[in-house]
């Protein structure tokens, strides 16, 4: 059958939907779609949305449909939007350069600092800060005052399992008569941050009270903070808070604000999620901006050749997007931003079967995220079997980029730029305790600007405690490894191979926490960790046949792992510790050098060392597969 005749039987089977304009209501054109399903059985349906703002006032769901495309008009925006405006801003006598507004209309004001139904400010888009002291960065207590001691840690610095500590700083008195006030903190950990009620100011003790429950770390000496949703913090550009008591609010707008032209919305729509597909199949959602939105924006359950494209999704109080299971579904071209939790969320794939999910994540721009929940919302969390990562940008973020947790996993001309600017011990890419997770490939990308870390550090690529047989080939680490880790950090795993990267402006390529045989023994034995791979049968035929270095006593050779035809320029070390963990072969080093990043990508200078070329001006998201920004 000749291409042509394939496209003509095609055309047939399609029934184009361009609703007319001037309806505002989003269920007008979704149940319009489902009638359209049904008139025509067996044939594709495309709803093409005019371009316009349309309010959300329930969720959008499909179950157990096929064939059916929804698209916003072509070179337009056609905007589902959760949020409502406030026009009536008028100036607080109180307080100089505060606006307030009155919210008596608005029946449900949500949650100040809960991960669901939390409400949000946006000025043109851009997120408010609820009032809080300090205006940026933390304050640091005292000792941890708590009754139960934590007990003896790596760190070694005490601990107490009560949140009671001291605080240091004269103004937080004034905290006492806040009837709402919360602290988010790293409180014991550099990786482990929450937000936890206050209780309590004892200004005559100098000490803060949390509310219960505790957080299961406990809280130690010297711990970060920052107190939230303080009316008597309201000094600073940008910052809101809300009188739920009274339905009001008050805010202090920047410079930029201008009246009647400068647009302020609350998020207002409170269900789980926007746009939900169950068991759908070849659904594609594409040309659509959602925004203003409590919670997470769109959820795949199951089905299969779900496709996302050219969406914009913003001011998101949750994740953006989740995939949960199912087969072949894709993101890409989307713009995600804004977003109070993570990127794309993903489960798919058999880990005890190897069955691939078939996802692909391509050509996405994923930026400040994980803006309220600060560590573990990366902006893809994967796990599973099978998935492709490729031509993506992720920028801007407290914590990782990516948390990848499975086998067969590709992540590939991706730029990842300035995160794991807040937390510590983490990695652009973050994979954990999990000896049956394998073939992590992660090659031509992009890594730069990643030095945070408040203890431990921050790496390009970490592999956490035990992770083995994974792949690091022809990326470029630019300016990244802080603290202790190098640009690639393991920890205690093996059969990592190193191969063809240049880092440029590192502290060091590498670094490895080597462990010896009873820290091995300790971790790998863990019964958590031995009922992870009794779950995916981690030793079946199915598993040896496809990694065949499973077949090794998996305490033998340990921290065997390979450096090899590397180039490292700009750098300190060759690896920061833990030289025993690495076999490092062929290795170029210019320690210092004026000449820039670039001269070191030409393909006849890689080659001069030995390295293959870098498709360089391949990394990142293709402009034409990429949605426009609004």
């Amino acid at each position: 059958m000749t291409s042509s005749i394939r496209h003509s039987i095609a055309a047939l089977l399609t029934v184009a939907l361009c609703a007319c304009g001037g309806n505002d209501n989003i269920e007008h054109y979704t149940t319009r779609a489902n009638e359209m399903l049904a008139q025509n059985p067996g044939k594709a349906v495309t709803l093409t949305i005019p371009a316009g703002e349309y309010k959300l006032s329930k969720a959008i769901c499909f179950e157990n449909i096929s064939h059916l495309t929804i698209e916003g008009a072509p070179g337009a925006a056609t905007i589902l939007s959760g949020e409502a405006d406030i026009t009536h801003w008028t100036n607080d006598p109180e307080r100089q350069g505060v606006l307030m507004a009155d919210l008596a209309d608005m029946a449900d004001l949500g949650e100040v600092a809960q991960r669901t139904n939390r409400i949000d400010l946006y000025c043109d888009g851009q997120r408010q800060q609820l009032a809080r002291w300090p205006n940026q960065g933390f304050t640091t207590a005292g000792r941890a005052l708590g009754a139960t001691d934590v007990g003896d840690t790596w760190i070694h610095v005490h601990g107490t399992r009560e949140g009671v500590f001291e605080y240091t700083d004269e103004r937080i008195a004034q905290w006492s008569n806040e009837p709402d006030a919360y602290l988010h903190g790293y409180w014991y950990w550099d990786w482990a941050e929450e937000r936890q009620h206050l209780e309590k100011v004892d200004a005559t003790s100098k000490t803060i009270t949390l509310a219960k429950p505790y957080h299961h770390y406990g809280y130690r000496d010297g711990l970060r903070y920052y107190g939230l949703n303080l009316l008597c913090e309201l000094d600073e550009a940008g910052e809101y808070y809300i009188d739920r008591e009274a339905k009001k609010i008050y805010w202090k707008p920047s410079d930029t604000y201008q009246k009647g032209r400068s647009r302020t919305t609350l998020s207002v729509f409170g269900e789980p999620a926007a746009i939900t597909l169950s068991h759908c199949h070849h659904v594609t959602l594409r040309n659509l901006t959602i925004k203003g939105v409590r919670n997470k924006g769109i959820v795949v359950i199951g089905g299969a050749n779900v496709t996302i494209e050219n969406c914009r999704l913003s001011s998101m109080g949750d994740n953006a997007i989740t995939l949960d299971h199912g087969l072949g579904h894709r993101v890409a071209g989307c713009r995600l931003t804004e977003l109070g939790c993570g990127g794309i969320v993903a489960c798919g794939g058999n880990r005890t079967t190897l069955e691939p999910s078939g996802f692909v994540v391509s050509d996405n721009v994923i930026d400040n995220f994980s803006l309220y929940k600060r560590t573990y919302e990366p902006a893809i969390h994967f796990q599973g079997v099978g998935i492709d990562i490729v031509h993506n940008r992720f920028q801007h973020s407290s914590s990782s980029a990516m948390r990848l947790e499975g086998n067969d996993i590709n992540v590939e001309y991706n730029q990842c730029f300035d995160v794991v600017c807040e937390s510590d011990d983490q990695g652009g890419i973050d994979t954990y305790f999990d000896y049956s997770y394998r073939r992590l490939n992660i090659s031509h990308n992009h890594w730069r600007n990643i030095v945070g870390g408040m203890f431990a550090g921050a790496a390009g690529v970490r592999f956490d405690d035990i992770i083995s047989g994974h792949t690091v080939a022809g990326n470029i680490f630019e300016n990244c490894g802080g603290g202790h880790f190098g640009a690639v950090q393991i920890n205690g795993g093996k059969d990592i191979t190193i191969e063809g990267n240049v880092f440029y402006g590192c502290q060091a390529a590498g670094s490895c926490n080597v462990w010896n045989d009873t820290t091995w023994d300790e971790k790998y034995n863990r019964p958590d960790h031995l009922k992870k791979l009794e779950a995916v049968n981690c030793f079946s035929d199915i598993y040896l046949s496809k990694y065949p270095e499973l077949r090794e006593e998996p305490a033998s050779a340990r921290s065997r792992n390979y450096l090899t035809r590397n180039l490292v320029v700009n750098f300190k070390k060759l690896i920061m510790n833990g030289e025993k963990g690495f076999i490092s072969t062929d290795n170029t080093l210019i320690q210092q050098s004026d000449k820039p990043l670039q001269h070191y990508l030409q393909p006849e200078v890689l080659k001069q060392y030995g390295i293959p070329a870098i498709p360089f001006d391949q990394i990142g998201p293709r402009p034409h597969h990429t949605v426009t920004p609004l």
